[in-house]
């Protein structure tokens, strides 16, 4: 556990734990870069009839936790459970460190018990109920695997104890509220900018997978069919699975591209587009937008190295999901739900704007993460699966990311060197 004058400065009173910190040897979804992941989910957490988007992949921990769990003994509000699925890639140490940082740095007092479960569904069941036991007020659920996790999920709601999820989420009615990216339309969307980089001469389109098993990679490639589908100048002519590994990524596509030309390259996951630029330069045919003979190329997610090469006009753009706000407006939301004795946030059919639910613009080593509104507003759904409507979805607006924008202080790929 971290002391007060730990390097991050999250001390004793808003942090309380974390558990089992290890780097999983087998990535169920997005790898890394050399800095890390993306953004996809492991196994089959969080899928539903759009899917939705953590992230994995890795390159080890932050190094801010221990191998233990302290017991909560809050002076005063509200102690929250926030076990996460994978703490092994940048993105998802992003995800945990801006709630932290919001719990730390806001008017709210709030302490967090956050726990790793390195993909392992088992694992986080029995991190769950050792919080349970340390006395949470709330839990913010990041699945490890959504059935696994649906019996600890409604034995803990069984107790009077709200669950709300992020990312992830279990298949279970008694989540309140799951906070999370649509990897159907975020597929579309980063499709349709792939589709018009590409005119007005259109062409072949290969699509990188990372791992088609994984539901929100499948997902993500339906959405880019769907783009695909309505226009009338492309064809998606090959696709490669990678294991999520940028090494066999970049085989992959070099090898198809030694039988068949691309004109334009689809990532579903951020360090895939890496491996396609990797494979453009050793075939001679790298070329920056707007010189001749440049390969659009498209991901979902924007982490540090795919800003460097938006800024460098390798990378066309980057569909980013609002991962720094999932943290904190599922807070929001349960200390409503605490404060008010019950359920306070959206229905399906519901959108949330900024009039409806605000974050605090918490400054923290002289980063400002919600400082501007970049996930508003948010549209309401319900999440399915096996065609059953189990919980209310909230969807956060997701931000394309181009050259117009790419130096946004709101992109976490811009600040993620000082807060890890």
């Amino acid at each position: 556990m971290p002391s007060d004058n730990t390097r991050d400065g999250i001390g004793r009173r808003k942090y309380i734990s974390a558990l089992g910190v290890g780097v999983t040897a087998v990535l169920a979804g997005c790898g890394g870069d050399g800095d890390g992941g993306d953004g996809s989910d492991g196994g089959d957490s969080g899928g539903g009839s759009d899917g939705s988007d953590g992230s994995d992949g890795g390159d080890g921990s932050d190094g801010d936790m221990s191998d233990g769990t302290a017991t909560a003994t809050p002076d005063s509000g509200y102690t929250f459970g926030f076990p996460v699925n994978n703490l092994g890639s940048t993105w998802k140490r992003m995800f945990k460190r801006t709630a932290e940082i919001y719990a730390q740095e806001s008017s709210h007092d709030l302490e967090l018990v956050i726990t790793d479960a390195e993909f392992d569904a088992t694992k986080q069941i029995d991190q769950i109920r050792s919080m349970v036991n340390q006395g949470i007020d709330a839990l913010l659920l990041n699945a490890a695997a959504s059935d696994a996790l649906a019996g600890i999920t409604e034995e803990v709601a069984g107790q009077g104890i709200p669950v709300y999820s992020a990312d992830t989420t279990a298949t279970t009615s008694e989540v309140n509220l799951f906070t999370g990216f649509g990897s159907v339309r975020g597929g579309r969307r980063a499709g349709e900018r792939l589709i018009e980089a590409m005119q007005p001469e259109g062409g072949n389109i290969y699509a990188i997978m990372g791992d088609p098993a994984v539901e929100t990679i499948a997902l993500r490639k339906q959405g880019l069919d769907e783009a695909v589908a309505e226009a009338d100048n492309v064809e998606v002519v090959g696709s490669g699975p990678g294991k999520f590994s940028r090494d066999e990524t970049a085989t992959a596509l070099d090898a198809f591209m030694q039988q068949q030309q691309v004109d334009g390259i689809f990532s579903t996951w951020g360090g895939a587009s890496l491996s396609a630029v990797t494979v453009l330069e050793r075939r001679d045919m790298l070329a920056a937008k707007g010189e001749e003979g440049h390969v659009p190329i498209v991901p979902i997610d924007g982490f540090p190295k795919v800003l460097e090469n938006i800024r460098k006009g390798f990378i066309d753009a980057a569909l980013q999901q609002p991962m720094p706000a999932y943290g904190p407006l599922s807070f929001e939301l349960m200390i409503q739900h605490l404060e008010n004795g019950g359920y306070q946030g959206p229905s399906p059919g519901d959108e949330l704007t900024t009039n409806d639910l605000q974050l605090q613009d918490v400054e923290f080593e002289g980063v400002r993460p919600f400082s501007e509104s970049f996930w508003a507003p948010a549209s309401a759904t319900s999440f399915e699966s096996d065609g059953e409507s189990l919980h209310p979805w909230m969807k956060p607006r997701a931000v394309m990311i181009t050259e117009d924008n790419v130096d946004a202080g709101f992109l976490w790929g811009n600040y993620a060197d000082q807060l890890l």
